[in-house]
């Protein structure tokens, strides 16, 4: 079903898809802060499994900082790429869907644990090719 409100309007289903992509960069960044709060029990871990406490200090700092900046990036893009889809750019919507299935990859690797970000992931999938966004993304009415 086409819910554009004329040619001029995007249809609520690209509104609703850059609203989860918006979603799955809130999602990323509450990753970020779990992880740090989490750091500790990383060090614990890494002690655990045989490294010393400086190896294992090193190592989860490394970890840490990885993905960080993975998730700052994939958080950055999902912004950016959802807005310039929204304003019409094609490729903005395939650099999305990228960065989306290289983030939902990443996120069925880690587990149960990112199951919530999984969904959001394949929500604003769909939604951004849904036929009325692709629609109005190439510019056509009706």
């Amino acid at each position: 079903m086409d819910s554009s409100a004329g040619p001029d309007r995007p249809p609520r289903q690209l509104l609703a898809a850059v609203c989860a992509w918006w979603a799955a960069a809130v999602l990323a960044a509450l990753h970020v802060v779990a992880m740090w709060t989490s750091r500790d029990g990383l060090v614990g871990l890494l002690v655990e499994q045989g490294a010393s406490r400086p190896d294992a200090e090193s190592r989860a700092q490394s970890l840490l900082v990885l993905n960080t900046s993975l998730d700052a990036l994939v958080a950055l893009a999902y912004f950016a790429m959802s807005v310039l889809t929204y304003r019409r750019l094609p490729w903005a919507r395939m650099v999305l869907t990228a960065f989306g299935l290289l983030d939902l990859v990443r996120t069925m690797g880690a587990g149960t644990s990112n199951f919530l970000l999984a969904a959001v992931l394949v929500l604003a999938l769909v939604l951004t090719w849904w036929p009325a966004s692709s629609r109005w993304i190439a510019g056509e009415h009706g």
